[in-house]
């Protein structure tokens, strides 16, 4: 901000900054754009400031129905979670989540439980006949990746955003 050298500087200072301050919705709009924006670049980087554990070669072999040609990218198979991000802005505050359920598991990670195998019985294309299939409940562990989190850049880029809002610079 500028040193102010007059009174006259110092009340239209003070008007320009109490008309801006009325309507927040810009700048937390502004500020939610940014902030999926950091949240697409922790996807793209495949987590930051820290890179997420590498997945599993179980799960990489799993990916796309089995076939084994799912993205290698973590957290990202076929980018339902990556693409649900939304946000919702007040002229006080914006909030930014999805509606996916296994982001919780997959933000802050999951301890496991002692998973049982299982037996389920598939019929074979040749002469209907049942085969035994071998899999594991979903009680395994899951490391954290946490990808919907503020990175220290952040912090100034959304300042700017609020300091070119309320001062118009």
């Amino acid at each position: 901000m500028a040193a102010l050298k007059s009174l006259d500087q110092l009340i239209t200072h003070l008007s320009a900054l109490e008309t801006n301050g009325r309507d927040l919705t810009p700048a937390f709009k502004a500020s939610g754009m940014y902030m999926r924006g950091s949240i697409e670049r922790n996807f793209r980087a495949q987590g930051r400031p820290q890179r997420w554990q590498a997945l599993a070669p179980v799960t990489l072999a799993g990916r796309r129905k089995g076939k084994g040609q799912g993205s290698a990218q973590i957290l990202v198979n076929n980018a339902d979670l990556k693409n649900s991000f939304s946000e919702e802005v007040t002229n006080s505050s914006v909030e930014i989540g999805t509606n996916k359920v296994q982001a919780r598991r997959l933000h802050f990670g999951y301890p496991g439980k002692k998973s049982t195998k299982r037996t389920r019985y598939k019929r074979g294309a040749n002469k209907g006949k049942v085969k035994p299939v071998r899999w594991q409940s979903g009680h395994t562990r899951t490391p954290a990746r946490p990808f919907l989190m503020f990175q220290t850049e952040d912090y100034d880029q959304i300042a700017g955003v609020f300091n070119r809002h309320l001062f118009g610079r």
